[in-house]
């Protein structure tokens, strides 16, 4: 079940999409919900993120600084 959520079933349509969010190439997974809050899994590197904010009719730019420096920790951390 889980494999069949971070496969693609759009086809090649140029969108991404497994069965309940995005689906990037690398196994990774990710959903944004109500007023800024999202999450993502990275299979390769065993890893994941929670953002938890809540922001009505703002987009804080936070979210992706947020993935950054956690990428950059796991960079680090090898």
């Amino acid at each position: 079940t889980v494999d069949l959520m971070f496969q693609n079933q759009l086809g090649e349509i140029g969108e991404r999409y497994g069965l309940g969010g995005a689906v990037d190439e690398e196994g990774g997974y990710a959903w944004g919900g109500a007023n800024g809050t999202k999450f993502w899994i990275d299979r390769k590197n065993q890893a994941f993120g929670i953002f938890m904010i809540q922001s009505i009719r703002y987009r804080a730019p936070t979210f992706n600084v947020f993935r950054e420096l956690a990428n950059e920790a796991m960079i680090n951390a090898h």
